[in-house]
């Protein structure tokens, strides 16, 4: 956790150990919370484009690589499973701003997860857990979310010192 030690002030450095024990032995929690909110810290695009993939792909995975080697310095997890659980999170986000004009689920009627945006991009069994664990997985985003905020903080004010 070297890394985090010397860039996170100490309240938010706690954040860390907070959301592990939001998520207890279930390392799949973990990893949604990470992601959720990794993905709340990309862009989605202003208007519609014609590959949500490639977009994420050009305009996303750099920056969602380098929130989630932060997140790394303090947890171990698989960063390939990480980085997938981003990416869906993301199109949940870029399918709820950008819904299809017909919405169908895979019997043919629009379902209130197709509806939501969700339906075409996550499992029965991942809505199961997320709706078995409301609360500790949005203990656990918020307490990532201002971890993550704070090392964009610090990096943009890298950003700057080098210009």
């Amino acid at each position: 956790m070297n890394y985090l030690t010397t860039i996170l002030k100490p309240e938010t450095l706690s954040c860390i150990q907070r959301a592990k024990e939001q998520c207890g032995t279930n390392p799949q929690l973990l990893i949604m919370a990470m992601a959720r909110a990794v993905a709340a810290r990309l862009s989605i695009p202003g208007e519609e484009v014609k590959s949500a993939t490639d977009f994420f792909n050009t305009m996303c995975v750099s920056k969602a690589r380098s929130l989630v080697s932060s997140l790394s310095d303090a947890l171990t997890f698989n960063t390939d499973e990480l980085m997938a659980s981003v990416k869906l999170f993301w199109m949940i986000r870029y399918k709820a701003a950008y819904p299809s004009d017909m919405i169908h689920d895979s019997i043919g009627c629009c379902s209130e997860s197709t509806f939501l945006g969700y339906g075409s991009v996550i499992t029965a069994s991942e809505v199961k857990l997320i709706q078995d664990n409301t609360v500790a997985l949005v203990c656990a985003f918020n307490h990532f979310s201002k971890v993550l905020c704070e090392v964009c903080e610090y990096k943009q004010a890298q950003d700057l010192k080098v210009v």
